[in-house]
């Protein structure tokens, strides 16, 4: 999937139709066209591809664009729609454009919510840039025409010169989904395939597609221990660097080659899967996003959305429902009420997912995802807790107050591991691993915070430990 992002400069034209401080209807219209070359010349005013519609105004020297909801939620299904008719086309279109409207020009937008995706058209002769127009048009007059802005340049090859592979006659969008090109990620020698095998239950998921294998309710498991300390600091825990390990948890660098041009053919081939993926496979884009960091070879760390996981995921829901049990129950338990009013609390690291030699989860409480997308983008991974415990008095009821801010850290590994293979399509993890040790691919680093804030009354008398207080407030972040 090719991306843009977009975001305002003022120039301060006196005809301009935005008025400060006072909000005026406003689109936003986009246009693309295949050029040889970034920055080409004569190449057509394009072909529109969608619009942002909503109101814009000036303020503190800042245009401010928010966004229309029922807009965006019309892209969503023009895109799906038009994905769709494509099937009808010859040749029909194999890419789509993501818009990111970038804070703090853009608001309205759900955070939690994938960016806007428009279809590109056709690309009969494979050229190798997409050029992106925009036109603004504020209270029916035009503000800034295509010509006048930036045009955005998206390059649409891999960045080393090798051919990618002519496709198939039925193009990706007229036979439909692919397989399922997305390897197994990061740290998981449960997925060695084998009796009981998380691999094995998770194939069957894979097959269903768009289903939640985990369980309808919070199941059963040990509470997390924590323990008082003067600032929290991440647990030590490790991550294997799965083809290159040593062995020892280190890398082998004398495992390292260069590439030869199969490895650049073999790379070239999954580019082209992962862009069937991204265009056909909304529910997988999480895991399409880490697929295509790993391809991109920085080897940065990658920020996903715990709070989507949550969302999206019934085990992302069970963890923050028993990560918000085990800290309310902890504090309760650290708490010392003859001294002081205020302590922080940690837990060690959480093996999320982990099983033992027979497949069974070592606690249940903290599970392995149960949607394909989240399977394939974080898996199995480690969690941590930390806690900001402030308690008092309820004067009119008698019973001490606490307001527990908590912070659950995630991270893993993205990376390949010998001896496992593809959920879907039964693919040796070797294949990609294979860009690990040619650097055609890069492992990194995954990483995501949750915070809530939790507040209640722990009424007099005898303490039930676990048992959650009446009255109890858990509040998350403002996510708009």
């Amino acid at each position: 999937m090719a991306r843009v992002s977009i975001r305002f400069r003022t120039r301060g034209s006196p005809s301009s139709a935005a008025l400060k401080n006072s909000p005026q209807p406003a689109k936003i219209e986009l246009f693309s066209r295949f050029v040889d070359s970034g920055r080409q010349t004569q190449a057509g005013t394009g072909t529109s591809i969608g619009s942002v519609q909503g109101q814009l105004s000036l303020q503190n020297g800042r245009v401010v664009f928010v966004c229309d909801p029922a807009t965006l939620a019309k892209m969503s299904d023009d895109f799906v729609k038009a994905v769709d008719d494509s099937r009808q086309q010859r040749p029909p279109p194999t890419r789509s454009l993501g818009l990111q409207l970038e804070s703090p020009d853009f608001t309205g937008l759900d955070p939690l919510a994938d960016p806007p995706r428009l279809l590109l058209p056709p690309n009969p002769n494979n050229l190798s840039h997409l050029e992106v127009l925009a036109e603004l048009t504020v209270a029916g007059q035009l503000e800034a025409p295509r010509e006048s802005n930036d045009i955005l340049d998206v390059p649409l090859r891999p960045a080393f010169d090798f051919p990618v592979p002519v496709q198939k006659k039925d193009a990706l969008a007229d036979v439909g989904p692919p397989p399922g090109p997305i390897l197994l990620a990061s740290n998981d020698p449960s997925f060695v395939p084998g009796p009981g095998s998380i691999r094995d239950k998770v194939k069957a998921q894979n097959q269903k597609r768009n289903q939640d294998t985990s369980p309808e309710t919070n199941p059963g498991g040990n509470f997390i221990p924590f323990h008082v300390v003067s600032a929290a600091t991440r647990p030590p825990f490790s991550l294997d660097h799965g083809f290159l390990d040593d062995g020892n948890g280190g890398i082998d660098e004398s495992k390292r080659v260069s590439p030869t041009a199969g490895d650049f053919a073999s790379k070239a081939k999954w580019v082209l899967i992962l862009s069937g993926a991204q265009l056909l496979r909304d529910d997988l884009k999480d895991a399409t996003d880490a697929y295509e960091h790993f391809l991109d070879a920085d080897g940065t760390d990658f920020v996903f959305s715990y709070e989507r996981f949550a969302k999206q995921d019934r085990t992302g829901a069970h963890i923050v429902e028993s990560a918000i049990d085990d800290v309310r129950s902890a504090a309760i338990e650290l708490n010392d009420p003859r001294g002081g009013n205020h302590y922080v609390i940690q837990s060690d690291a959480i093996p999320a997912g982990a099983v033992d030699k027979k497949g069974k989860l070592l606690n249940p409480r903290y599970g392995y995802p149960g949607t394909e997308n989240w399977q394939k983008a974080i898996g199995a991974h480690v969690v941590w807790i930390e806690a900001d415990v402030t308690t008092g008095v309820d004067r009119k009821v008698g019973g001490q107050t606490f307001v527990i801010k908590m912070t659950m850290h995630a991270e893993d590994r993205y990376n390949f591991n010998p001896g496992n293979e593809d959920i879907a399509t039964g693919v040796a993890d070797a294949e990609n691993g294979r860009f690990e040790l040619t650097g055609l691919g890069q492992e990194f680093t995954t990483l995501a915070t949750l915070t809530r804030t939790i507040s209640f009354t722990l009424p007099t008398g005898p303490t039930q430990l676990r048992a959650v207080p009446p009255g109890q407030i858990v509040s998350a972040p403002n996510r708009q």
